[in-house]
């Protein structure tokens, strides 16, 4: 986040005149360039597609900063090459808006029949049956994953599908919160989505169905309207909500330690989150120890350094590979940076939900242990300063040795103001946006 800022500040100030970038950064940076240079037609060893490469040559000319823009071809063997003239006919193919790809909807997609193994499945079918029989929907996944032989696939997919499922609950308990049940309930939450408006008249009946069955589940499952408003707050599926609810409620509360509840937060994050890199890694302890590290302020370097000279290992296939530094990047910006928020604000809800005796000092020091997950930081002081817009875990912490100790936010950006001429020579050693940050304050 600091480098993305960094350099959209760098270039409006005119700091720097280039970027050499992949078209990842480009399309995730609000650049504000004249020229663009496209050195090639591949992005992820594929050839881009339409859309993407009308995003990417859409950073040029930025409203309000420049009237036109150019984009150059920079690759020499395409132009009066006849070994290459397929390249060239890609390039122009490219450059015309009207071939971009047909808008997808992953809702619109679970209701399509699928084929595995020269069989054909209708999900549609299988979804009404996950809604009103679990007991028979696990049976029938069971029977498939048995009799196909492409398993890994047909998991996969699967997965997806109960995924988007999730998503769709989430979506609709949201909408029953903020518009209440009535009959036509479902025809206005579903007219709202990409996928009513690509379907035709079968596929909206489908999806029509899909979502009665979906509101009337979640009304059956949490009958209790406060818990329903709890439910919509934490962005997860009915079904790991329900399991996550389960195991939370067999915890002794007034026994449960901070280091335990740390333990206890990587293991729902690894085993309910949809996305967890740390699935990955051959043990848990690994994990543990990585976030040790990372919510000490640890850098990705050195706790790459302690995981090879610990042996960590993450399975790769069927076998299994050291630790890289991708690895690492993924599990404390994704699973830490990200996904934990949503895990650890669950079943703090889920605690709060009933008052039990050390609940409130559960939920409190749970929600410390969010905060140091999310910056990967441990001093408070370091994370409120990070959170007034100092966005760089390293420049948090000097801050903080600069201006001391405080547990109040406020507090902490009155005292940032003090000091501002010693934090000002500090910044001289970062980008310049840190500056223009303090004076703002």
């Amino acid at each position: 986040e600091g480098v993305k800022s960094s350099i959209e500040y760098a270039l409006r100030k005119g700091l720097i005149t280039n970027v050499i970038c992949t078209s990842t950064l480009a399309q995730g940076v609000n650049l504000p360039i004249k020229y663009l240079i496209v050195s090639s037609i591949y992005q992820a060893n594929e050839i881009i597609k339409v859309r993407d490469f009308q995003n990417l040559i859409g950073r040029t000319a930025r409203s309000g900063m420049f009237t036109e823009g150019t984009i150059i071809i920079s690759d020499p063997f395409v132009f009066n090459n006849r070994n290459n003239a397929w390249k060239w006919r890609k390039y122009i193919y490219l450059l015309e808006p009207l071939n971009s790809e047909k808008c997808g909807s992953s809702i619109l997609g679970i209701i399509e029949t699928k084929e595995f193994n020269k069989r054909t499945y209708d999900f549609y079918n299988l979804i009404t049956i996950y809604y009103n029989d679990r007991k028979k929907y696990n049976n029938i996944i069971e029977s498939i994953e048995k009799s196909s032989e492409n398993q890994e696939a047909f998991k996969h997919w699967i997965n997806h599908v109960i995924n988007v499922l999730g998503k769709i609950e989430s979506f609709i308990s949201l909408a029953l919160v903020d518009l209440g049940f009535s009959e036509n309930f479902t025809d206005t939450v579903l007219k709202h989505t990409l996928a009513y408006s690509l379907a035709n008249d079968v596929e909206k009946e489908k999806l029509r169905d899909i979502f009665k069955l979906i509101c009337n589940h979640i009304i059956n499952s949490f009958p209790d309207s406060h818990e329903r408003i709890i439910f919509s707050r934490t962005l997860i599926s009915s079904k790991v909500y329900t399991n996550m609810k389960a195991e939370i409620n067999t915890l002794e509360l007034n026994e449960i330690g901070k280091d335990e509840l740390l333990i206890f937060s990587l293991q729902m994050i690894q085993k309910y989150s949809s996305s967890a890199k740390m699935r990955r890694f051959e043990k848990l302890d690994s994990i543990l120890q990585i976030a040790r590290l990372w919510m000490r302020g640890e850098s990705y370097y050195s706790i790459l350094q302690h995981s090879s000279n610990s042996g960590f290992q993450v399975h790769w296939g069927t076998k299994l590979k050291s630790v890289s530094i991708d690895d690492i990047t993924a599990v404390c910006n994704g699973d830490f940076g990200y996904t934990s928020s949503i895990i650890i604000n669950t079943i703090c809800e889920i605690i709060n939900l009933k008052e039990r005796k050390g609940s409130a000092n559960v939920v409190e020091n749970l929600k410390q242990i969010m905060q140091c997950l999310k910056y990967g930081l441990s001093d408070r002081t370091a994370i409120f300063i990070y959170e007034l817009g100092f966005n760089d875990r390293f420049l948090a912490k000097e801050i903080a040795k600069i201006i001391g100790m405080s547990s109040k936010k406020s507090n902490v950006r009155s005292m940032i103001k003090k000091q501002k001429n010693k934090i000002k020579a500090l910044l001289n050693k970062y980008p310049s946006v840190y500056i223009d940050r303090i004076d703002d304050l």
